[in-house]
């Protein structure tokens, strides 16, 4: 068994937790507290924490990460695209 600090499951609990909110109104990318950012933490922590079976379970928010880098930096996240997430999620 690999030693894992704690605050890493906690992490990831919170990411999942904003994410599970839509982030509707939010940017979208370019700032600290964007969907972008978020979803690139989200996926950091499941990568450190080995989290194979979810990572395959969360490819529809891959897909979305992919498309937000086509949109503008100052870009919000509509109702649509929140409903998005909170399904993906």
């Amino acid at each position: 068994m690999r030693e894992t600090n704690i605050y890493t499951y906690y992490a990831f609990g919170y990411n999942y937790n904003l994410l599970a909110d839509g982030y509707a109104g939010r940017p979208c990318r370019a700032k600290s507290d964007s969907l972008e950012a978020r979803l690139d933490e989200f996926f950091k922590k499941l990568d450190e924490l080995d989290l194979d079976v979810t990572r395959v379970a969360a490819s529809t928010l891959d897909e979305i990460r992919s498309e937000l880098s086509d949109l503008p930096e100052d870009a919000t996240v509509d109702a649509d695209l929140s409903q998005r997430v909170r399904r993906a999620v």
